[in-house]
């Protein structure tokens, strides 16, 4: 997904709405509902179609894509780059206990 952009947010919360009031998404209903040009409109579809958010044939959503589309923001679709200070520290490096360190095998 584009990471920064709302147009991908915009587009996946417009097919929600259009398939929650019982309308009929399709592209020409997207279109006219998305404040945003055709062709950039467009292209954001075949991207969240590619990526698995979006059935552009259809013009529904994946499961991946309706979550994205009702996420407060866009943490459902954009990447962590670093993790945050000590968030997986735990997980990753868990301190040995004194007496159940593991000795070396010696043949």
């Amino acid at each position: 997904m584009l990471t920064g952009s709302t147009l991908p947010r915009m587009v996946l919360r417009a097919v929600y709405a259009l398939t929650e009031s019982g309308a009929s998404a399709s592209l020409r209903t997207v279109l006219s509902v998305v404040p945003a040009p055709a062709p950039s409109v467009e292209a954001t579809i075949r991207a969240l179609d590619a990526q698995g958010y979006l059935d552009s044939s259809r013009m529904r959503l994946t499961m991946r894509g309706l979550a994205a589309a009702c996420a407060p923001r866009m943490v459902a679709t954009d990447r962590r780059k670093a993790p945050r200070d000590g968030h997986w520290a735990g997980a990753i490096a868990r301190p040995q206990k004194p007496g159940l360190r593991k000795a070396a095998i010696v043949a």
